[in-house]
C-alpha cells in the first residue's frame, strides 16, 4: 500500500486526521495477519522434525496450504535443514500449494545443470513436475528451456511436466526426437513423448506414430502408440489396419476396441461442434481446445469467425492459447482490431502460450513500458525478448522514466534471466 508523501502544511487537519487513521489500520492489518501466521507456525512447528512421518507431513502439508509467501520461506529453510529424503520430496511435491516468485526460484535451484553421480535424481524430478504444476507462466518457459538445453536424463521428465502444464511450443520437436528416441531404443524418453504428443493433440505425429505401432517389439511402446494415435485420429482405417496385432491377447485385445471406439466418437464431431460447446457452455474440459488443433486450419478459422464476439473474450483466448497454425498469430491480431475493450490480462495470458517471434509485431504494437504485464509479455512471448530490452534501455522513454518504473523494467529483464 503507497500512501505516497504528505505535506501536512497543505492537506487539513480532517484529511490528516483520516490519513494517519488509514494508515494505522493499515499495520494494524499487517501485524494481525503476520502474529495469526506466526500462531499458526508456533502450532505447526513441534511436528515439522517429529520422528514420526506422518505427523511431519501433515503439519508441512498445513503450512504449504496457507499459501502465502511466509509459508514459502518456511518450507523452503526446513528443506535445507531437513536430513528426511522423504521429507525434502514431500516438501517439492507441495510447495506448489504456495504458487508464488519464491517457490519458482526454490523448485528451479532443485535442477542442476549437469547431472553427477552424487546427485539424487528424483529430487530433480519431482522438481520439475512441480513446476509443470504451477499456473505460472515463466514456469513453463523455464521448462522449455530445460528441455532444449539441460541434462538428458530429466528429459523423460520435462515431457510431462510440459503435458501437465498443456504447453505445445515443442510439439514439432517432440516428433522429431520420437523418431530419434525410438531409432536408439530411448525407451523412457520415447514413451513419455508418445504420451504427449497424444494429449497435446499433434496430428503431425500421426505417421511416426503409425510407424511405431507397426515396428516396435516391445508392446507397451506399441500400446502406448495406439492410445496416442486414438486421440488424434479422426480416420478408421488408421486404427483398424492394427486389428490382427492386438487380436490375439484379451487384454490388448480391449485396449484396441477402447482406442476404436473413441475414434468413431470423435470422428463424428465437426470443429464447429467443438467451438459451440466451448463458447456456449459455462465449463468445458481443458482438453477441448487442443482437439481443434486435429483440424484443418481453414476449418477452425472459420468456426472462430463464426462464434467469436467480443463478450465471449475468455473462451477465444482460451481456444488461441492452445493452437499451432502458421497463422494463429494473425488471428490474434485480426480479434484484437475487431474489439473496442480488449481484457489485456486475457490476451496476455494467452498470447504467452505462443512463445514465437512471428509475436513480436503484436506485441510491439501494444507497447507500454510503464504496464507491468507489457513487460511480463515480452518475456514470455518473444524469444529474442534481450533484443527488445536492449532497445528498451537506449531509448529516451526508459532514461527519462522514474525510478520505481526503472526498476520494473529490470525486475522483468532478471525474469527473462531466469528463464
Amino acid at each position: 500500500m503507497d500512501l505516497g508523501p504528505v505535506n501536512f502544511d497543505i492537506v487539513g487537519t480532517s484529511l490528516a486526521v483520516v490519513y494517519l487513521f488509514n494508515l494505522a489500520s493499515y499495520f494494524s492489518d499487517r501485524l494481525k495477519m503476520n502474529n495469526a501466521f506466526k500462531n499458526t507456525t508456533e502450532d505447526l512447528k513441534l511436528n515439522y522434525f517429529s520422528l514420526n512421518e506422518n505427523e511431519r507431513h501433515s503439519a508441512l502439508l498445513k503450512l504449504s496450504n496457507l499459501n502465502t509467501n511466509e509459508a514459502s520461506r518456511e518450507l523452503i529453510q526446513i528443506f535445507y535443514n531437513c536430513r528426511w529424503r522423504e521429507t525434502k520430496l514431500f516438501i517439492i511435491k507441495n510447495i506448489v500449494r504456495c504458487g508464488n516468485q519464491r517457490t519458482l526460484e526454490f523448485l528451479i535451484d532443485q535442477i542442476p545443470n549437469l547431472i553427477v553421480h552424487s546427485y539424487d535424481i528424483p529430487l530433480a524430478e519431482q522438481a520439475i513436475k512441480s513446476l509443470g504444476l504451477i499456473d505460472n507462466i515463466l514456469a513453463r518457459k523455464f521448462l522449455v528451456q530445460l528441455y532444449k538445453n539441460g541434462a538428458e536424463l530429466l528429459k523423460p521428465a520435462v515431457v510431462l511436466a510440459l503435458t501437465e502444464a498443456r504447453e505445445r511450443n515443442l510439439v514439432l520437436q517432440f516428433v522429431t526426437d520420437l523418431e530419434e528416441a525410438f531409432k536408439y531404443q530411448k525407451h523412457y524418453l520415447a514413451k513419455n513423448l508418445i504420451y504427449a504428443l497424444g494429449e497435446l493433440k499433434c496430428k503431425e505425429a500421426r505417421t511416426t506414430l503409425i510407424d511405431i505401432i507397426h515396428l516396435s517389439e516391445f508392446k507397451d511402446l506399441a500400446l502406448s502408440g495406439l492410445m496416442a494415435l486414438g486421440k488424434i485420429t479422426r480416420d478408421m482405417t488408421d486404427i483398424s489396419q492394427f486389428e490382427k496385432k492386438f487380436i490375439g491377447d484379451t487384454f490388448e485385445n480391449q485396449i484396441y476396441q477402447n482406442v476404436k471406439n473413441q475414434v468413431m466418437l470423435r470422428s463424428n464431431w465437426k470443429a464447429e461442434d467443438y467451438l459451440q460447446k466451448i463458447f456456449e457452455t459455462k465449463t468445458y474440459h481443458a482438453a477441448m481446445p487442443l482437439e481443434l488443433n486435429t483440424f484443418s486450419e481453414g476449418d477452425v478459422r472459420a468456426g472462430l469467425d463464426l462464434f467469436a464476439t467480443p463478450d465471449k473474450q475468455k473462451p477465444l483466448f482460451d481456444i488461441l492459447s492452445k493452437f499451432s497454425f502458421h497463422g494463429t498469430s494473425l488471428w490474434y491480431r485480426d480479434f484484437l482490431n475487431s474489439m473496442d475493450n480488449v481484457n489485456f490480462d486475457l490476451f496476455s495470458q494467452s498470447l504467452s502460450h505462443q512463445h514465437s517471434d512471428s509475436c513480436f509485431e503484436l506485441v510491439n504494437s501494444r507497447k507500454d513500458i510503464k504496464n507491468e504485464q507489457w513487460l511480463h509479455l515480452v518475456i514470455c512471448s518473444i524469444p529474442s525478448a534481450n533484443k527488445v530490452f536492449e532497445e528498451l534501455f537506449n531509448s529516451d522513454e526508459y532514461k527519462n522514466s522514474a525510478a520505481s518504473e526503472k526498476i520494473m523494467v529490470l525486475n522483468q529483464y532478471l525474469n527473462w534471466g531466469l528463464i
